[in-house]
């Protein structure tokens, strides 16, 4: 079923998106990467953020650009301002999606600004309903047409090979070496209050587990798309690594890599993290055959087995059930 956000907008003849694109990879430069495959009349506007300069060129391009609808796909108070301003000149539609949860943990005069943008544009599409909980918590939001709608597109196909030639040798004799491949992606090594936020050290103990249980030939493999070799971080991982014995059944795969041709080389997916907005990386391993277990976290791509957050012995067993049930 094709999604609202693109009926919407297949129906307009000028489309502007204004977001990151690759690189780097992430969610939402992947999603706006193969939005303009689908649409391909579309106008990209690179923009991550930045400097004055940044946003003064953002600015202009918004002020000035021809144009029946902008797909906003980042935004924060200082976008707010520049479109609250461009709007009282302009009239083309703006359509807003919110990948994250973020937007609206600001100080009052900024929450004030937003809500104003929020309130003024055509439709807002949040990619998790605990986002459009928190929009109605926390403001008062007059904008009727917001709609709840993940950011899973499905992965070009002819894009395979290409994408598989950047991996490196490694990864193709370690998929080959075991029987059971266990599939874990972060964006960096990453703790918040102590804990990490992607959950590395759970899939990390629940290979152990898997071990302890009888599935000797076993792997891991932990994709980090922002890692210094010799970072503290990454060296805690690789010392939980050493302690379990793991040497020869984890591998690394650092540096920018889109991920999902290793999900269907992989027996299972796991998505750990205890913060996240929708996780897309869940929904395309489902796509492409690859079970999931992902943290009860958020609203997960129908399909996926959840566990409660930062519940090892949960995911351990349910790891286990599911590779036993392959």
């Amino acid at each position: 079923m094709e999604s609202k956000v693109l009926n919407r907008l297949k129906s307009y003849k000028r489309i502007t998106v204004v977001g990151p694109i690759p690189p780097p990879l992430g969610g939402v430069s992947v999603y706006i990467y193969r939005l303009s495959k689908i649409l391909p009349r579309a106008v990209i506007l690179p923009f991550i953020g930045g400097g004055v300069a940044k946003y003064a060129h953002l600015f202009i391009k918004l002020l000035f650009i021809r144009t029946d609808v902008v797909f906003l796909n980042v935004m924060n108070t200082k976008i707010a301002v520049i479109m609250n301003f461009v709007l009282s000149i302009r009239k083309y539609k703006v359509y807003l999606m919110d990948h994250n949860d973020q937007l609206l943990e600001v100080g009052n005069l900024q929450r004030a600004i937003v809500t104003n943008f929020l309130n003024r544009i055509d439709s807002i599409i949040v990619v998790g309903s605990h986002i459009l909980d928190k929009y109605l918590k926390l403001i008062e939001l007059k904008n009727k047409n917001i709609w709840v709608e993940n950011a899973f597109l499905p992965p070009p196909e002819q894009d395979r090979e290409g994408i598989l030639n950047t991996y490196p040798n490694e990864y193709f004799e370690f998929i080959k070496s075991k029987n059971n491949i266990i599939n874990i992606s972060a964006f960096k090594v990453k703790y918040e209050q102590g804990i990490d936020l992607y959950g590395i050290d759970m899939a990390i103990n629940a290979l152990t587990f898997l071990k302890k249980k009888g599935e000797i030939n076993s792997g891991l493999l932990i994709f980090i798309a922002d890692a210094d070799n010799n970072s503290k971080e990454l060296s805690g991982i690789q010392e939980l690594i050493n302690i379990n014995g793991l040497e020869n059944d984890v591998l690394f795969i650092l540096g920018q890599k889109e991920l999902w041709p290793s999900y269907i080389d992989s027996t299972v997916s796991i998505r750990a993290t205890f913060r996240d907005g929708f996780g897309v990386t869940v929904a395309e391993s489902i796509y492409l055959g690859c079970p999931a277990l992902a943290s009860d976290v958020c609203e997960r791509a129908e399909g996926a087995v959840l566990f409660e957050s930062r519940n090892q012995e949960e995911l351990n067993n349910i790891l286990f059930e599911k590779i036993q049930g392959l």
